[in-house]
């Protein structure tokens, strides 16, 4: 997607405004600025504060964002009067036929352990390593990266060159790795989503995707990066460890040599986001309240915000909102409403330039070379305080690590090459199923339940959702044995409501330990984002009075009941609720 501005006309800078803090990356001197639309909800109203002393002309590019208008209508803002301002799409489409398939370590997953499906994985990667130039290897989080790499690398008979890369890494580091496959010196490089953005490394024929992407856009990013030519194929592959998991990469392949990409979600009206640029426009220079509230209007994600709302944000800037605290904040404007002047306190720039973005801090320790000082990295706080003692090894960037000493924040370490290491853990957000993934999910498990008795059902599964032999055996398995379990196939418009726990009780000594075990499961296929909002007011309802912890998961829900059945009906009433144990309920999605 390509979108111009038109000039907003001559202007000029205020000279304490720096051009950096404004969230747009230009170069030389015409006017023209680049971003990616898909990074910018911090830099919407950034952008409107941007004063240069010529024409403005903003282009946006990407080829997995969708819908085109309303990300145009995101990146161009609104004029004065409220009305969008003009702009042109230039929509490529979709050139390349991606080369996809979803994998399977084994045929059985039910009865295989987890340690024989990673043996089974590990060798395949190694021989589809060795069977091509450069292979990128995508994981979902930094410890399966650095494990995935470290346990490549213990096999025997390796010959295969293999490294990590992470965003934890330093960048220095990090610029070793992505440089060492372009000069021929890595044969596959372990990565996480710092390397969707395009960065060069060089090659790549082969990106194989340890388990779910999650998401179409996520995938095609990923697997774009095999075959980065016109003319050339981007290959990718997809492995799955689980037999949910592979429903939803098969819906998820399929949706990309489709072109399907997911919606992109446009967050409006974020007073936090709002808060933050008030402040530092105000760092910048003075303003008058209802010309910064009319700067405000015009980017769409503000367009809506009302007078209250804004005059709600200043009162807690300006120290005047009542906080139920025994100090409130310090105020970081100065705000006079008889003139509606805003201007800076002492403090404001320190905190504006300190306090960037929207992305939550973690306590992270430095990883450092005690000899030279030299950067390696960071790690969690927690890990180091809880996991690690004086002259313990781990890894990070594929390198191994003696602990010799901390200093503050910071970890001092020496080499340890040859050392059986351990591999850090990282705190992070987990990964969600997108709403249009789960119900491309949903309508695959609805085909399959009506073709479950058709025997040419595995070789469907492989031409139409991309699943390799064994992938579509266990695929198919799985929902033939969940028929013959619930009598019912959930979909995305069936919620499959499961309840089970042990015999009853045979004396009262047993009653409360029998009513703390029963358990209820709501098999949701929309993932964080439709399990939450469901699943927090029905916990609160089951959570009044009862003890047992509930708990959540992202693909499916699982709440622990603390009662017997017939108390549950009163807190889920609508739903027809029976008391045998083991019971199933298949309960329609209006």
């Amino acid at each position: 997607m390509f979108c111009t501005l038109p000039p907003e006309g001559p202007g000029q800078r205020h000279p304490q405004e720096p051009a950096a803090a404004t969230g747009w990356y230009s170069r030389g001197s015409s006017g023209r600025a680049a971003r990616d639309p898909g990074h910018c909800a911090q830099r919407g109203y950034a952008a409107k504060r941007a004063r240069v002393a010529g024409p403005l002309q903003g282009i946006g590019c990407s080829a997995t964002l969708n819908p085109l208008e309303d990300i145009a209508a995101f990146l161009v803002g609104c004029e004065e009067d409220g009305r969008s301002r003009p702009c042109t799409i230039v929509n490529a489409g979709m050139r390349k036929d991606p080369d996809v398939q979803v994998m399977a370590p084994l045929r059985d997953f039910l009865e295989a352990s987890n340690t024989a499906l990673w043996s089974s994985a590990y060798e395949l990667l190694l021989e589809e390593i060795s069977g091509h130039t450069t292979t990128l290897i995508f994981t979902n989080s930094r410890y399966k990266a650095e494990c995935t790499a470290l346990r490549l690398d213990e096999l025997p008979n390796r010959s295969a060159r293999i490294r990590a890369h992470h965003g934890s890494m330093s960048r220095e580091t990090g610029f070793e790795a992505e440089d060492e496959p372009k000069a021929g010196k890595l044969d596959a490089l372990v990565a996480t989503a710092a390397l969707e953005l395009g960065i060069d490394i060089g090659s790549v024929d082969l990106v194989y995707q340890l388990d779910s992407p999650k998401s179409v856009s996520t995938g095609l990013q990923r697997i774009g990066r095999a075959g980065h030519l016109l003319d050339a194929t981007s290959k990718g592959r997809v492995l799955i460890f689980e037999r949910d998991e592979l429903l939803e990469a098969a819906a998820i392949c399929r949706a990309m040599t489709a072109g399907q990409v997911d919606a992109l979600g446009i967050p409006h009206g974020c007073l936090d986001v709002l808060a933050q640029q008030i402040t530092g426009a105000v760092a910048a220079r003075d303003w008058q309240a209802d010309e910064l509230l009319a700067l405000i209007r015009r980017p769409c994600a503000y367009t809506g915000l009302s007078q209250d709302q804004f005059d709600a944000v200043l009162e807690m800037l300006s120290g005047d909102h009542p906080f139920q605290m025994a100090r409130g904040p310090r105020a970081q404007v100065l705000w006079d409403r008889a003139s509606g002047r805003l201007s800076a306190t002492r403090s404001t720039k320190h905190v504006s330039s300190m306090n960037i973005g929207t992305i939550p801090e973690t306590a992270e320790y430095e990883v450092a070379i005690a000899s030279s000082n030299k950067r390696i990295g960071t790690v969690q706080s927690e890990f180091v305080d809880n996991c690690l003692r004086h002259r313990d090894v781990f890894v990070i960037g594929s390198s191994s690590w003696r602990v010799v000493g901390v200093r503050r924040n910071r970890l001092l370490l020496e080499g340890a090459p040859g050392a059986m290491p351990t591999v850090p853990w990282w705190l992070g957000p987990v990964g969600s199923r997108t709403v249009e993934a789960g119900r491309r999910v949903g309508i695959l498990r609805r085909e399959m339940a009506a073709r479950l008795d058709d025997p040419h059902l595995c070789e469907c599964l492989q031409d139409e959702y991309y699943l390799c032999p064994d992938g579509a055996t266990a695929t198919a398995d799985h929902v033939r044995q969940q028929r013959a379990a619930a009598g019912v196939i959930p979909d995305h418009e069936t919620l499959l409501v499961e309840t089970w726990g042990p015999c009853p009780p045979r004396s009262r000594l047993w009653e409360k330990w029998w009513m703390a075990t029963w358990r209820k499961c709501y098999f949701c296929w929309f993932g964080r984002a439709a399990s939450r909002p469901y699943g927090y007011p029905t916990a609160s309802r089951i959570r009044c009075g009862w003890w047992r912890p509930i708990c959540g998961a992202s693909t499916m829900m699982r709440l622990g009941l603390g009662a017997a059945v017939r108390d549950y009906r009163s807190c889920c009433h609508g739903l027809r609720m029976v008391s045998s144990p083991a019971s199933i309920l298949p309960v329609p999605l209006s």
